[in-house]
């Protein structure tokens, strides 16, 4: 006779001391489910309440390692504080306007700001533009060195696993497979790399607004800035390249 175990998923505060005591937990149970005897219903109630104690010991060290970890992370932390609060964002638009008029309002007005920057840095000459001349010292890179794809895993499982609507496929399903497209990945970073040219599809961008004040002018476009969610590979090439 065969039998399926469906495993659920556990959380990161679920350490060897919690599961211990669940395994204890459980035999203590069917142990009484088998048995009249009070002594074993006691023995039973006796390490229940001994696994409530360790989860609720192990989920207080976790959030105590997480808060002191994020101590100088700001973001990191009130992003924690708000996941354990289960506290969620709440989207503040414009009123009045339908989706679709109101995606086409903040993209003008983006881009609007787009162009008056552009026209500004017109009114500079190259030499204004150009940073003070100074003798350099140090040795002079001529060209990157080529990534291996140990290094280029390396990089994929210390990002940040977020996903953007752009991306072919799920960050998630990427990390699952990541031996399949490992040497794809491998060879696009270098390409670029080597070539100094970043891919026009990985520019791709979708801009969200966000408010800067949530209580003044919700009408007013100016209190909203625009932020680019790229997708997982641009990000990887923007941001965790140049500390390779």
């Amino acid at each position: 006779m065969e039998r399926s175990v469906i495993q659920g998923s556990s959380g990161p505060w679920y350490k060897h001391s919690v599961h211990h005591t669940t395994c204890e937990r459980r035999r203590g149970e069917r142990k009484w489910r088998k048995s009249p005897l009070e002594a074993d219903r006691q023995s039973y109630k006796t390490e229940r309440n001994k696994v409530c104690k360790v989860i609720r010991e192990s989920k207080r060290l976790f959030c105590k390692e997480q808060i002191l970890d994020s101590a100088c992370k700001p973001k990191t932390l009130h992003k924690f504080l708000d996941s354990l609060m289960a506290k969620k964002k709440s989207v503040v638009l414009p009123q009045g306007k339908n989706p679709s008029e109101l995606a086409d309002l903040f993209n003008l007005f983006f881009k609007s700001k787009i162009d008056d920057i552009r026209k500004l840095l017109l009114n500079f000459t190259e030499e204004e533009m150009l940073l003070p001349h100074s003798d350099f010292q140090g040795t002079h890179l001529l060209q990157f060195q080529a990534f291996t794809k140990r290094e280029v895993r390396s990089l994929v499982m210390s990002s940040n696993k977020t996903t953007c609507l752009n991306d072919p496929i799920p960050t998630s399903l990427l990390i699952e497979h990541l031996d399949l497209l490992l040497l794809t990945l491998t060879e696009v970073i270098n390409k670029t790399m080597s070539s100094g040219i970043f891919p026009h599809i990985l520019k791709d961008a979708v801009i969200k607004p966000l408010v800067k004040n949530p209580k003044p002018g919700k009408k007013d476009f100016k209190n909203y800035l625009p932020v680019s969610n790229l997708t997982f590979l641009s990000k990887l090439l923007r941001e965790q390249l140049p500390r390779g």
